[in-house]
Order: C-alpha cells, then sequence, then structure tokens
C-alpha cells in the first residue's frame, strides 16, 4: 500500500482490477498525484511496497528518479517541488515470477 506525505491532493493508482498475469510478465504500476491543494508543495514523498509475493521488483525501473531498497521491499520516491494545479505520475515495474 503506498504512503504519500503530505496528506493533501488525490492519489490514482493504476493498475487496478489486474486479476491474471502469465510468468515472465512485466506489469507497470503508475501512481499519480495530482496537486488539487491550490498552493504550490514541497518535498512530496511516495513510498509503496512490492505489490504482490507473486512478483519480482525491477529495481532499476523506478522513475521519475525513485530508488528500491531491497532489504525493506520498497520503492521511494522524493519530489522537492509540485506547482499548484498540476500533477506528477511515479510508476515502477515488477516481473510476474508466479502465475496468479
Amino acid at each position: 500500500m503506498p504512503v504519500l506525505f503530505p496528506l493533501t491532493g488525490k492519489l490514482d493508482t493504476v493498475p487496478a482490477g489486474k486479476t491474471k498475469a502469465a510468468v515472465g510478465e512485466t506489469i507497470t504500476y503508475r501512481y499519480t498525484f495530482f496537486n488539487d491543494s491550490g498552493v504550490d508543495m514541497e518535498n512530496i514523498r511516495l513510498i509503496t511496497d512490492s505489490p504482490d509475493p507473486h512478483v519480482e521488483p525491477l529495481a532499476e525501473s523506478a522513475s521519475p528518479d525513485g530508488l528500491y531498497y531491497p532489504d525493506e521491499d520498497v520503492f521511494r520516491w522524493n519530489t522537492p517541488a509540485l506547482d499548484a494545479d498540476t500533477s506528477i505520475t511515479w510508476e515502477f515495474k515488477v516481473k510476474v515470477k508466479k502465475p496468479f
């Protein structure tokens, strides 16, 4: 489950509702944050763990400027600033290692 700081704005997650994937398939997860607060924001952070034990995180896939921490099994992003009424999209990829 993603954790977002500051706790304002709106966070949309993709893919939603995916129920099947083949072994070896790559799945992209996207988190889009809309700054609908009416003011510029600073130091926006997103932390999310791997979505499922059936997948292997692709560490180098975290963009823009995200990092994967294998010891914690989390991806982290830190965005220094985001203007009011704009958005940013973070994404990472995983490879399916067991069918689901």
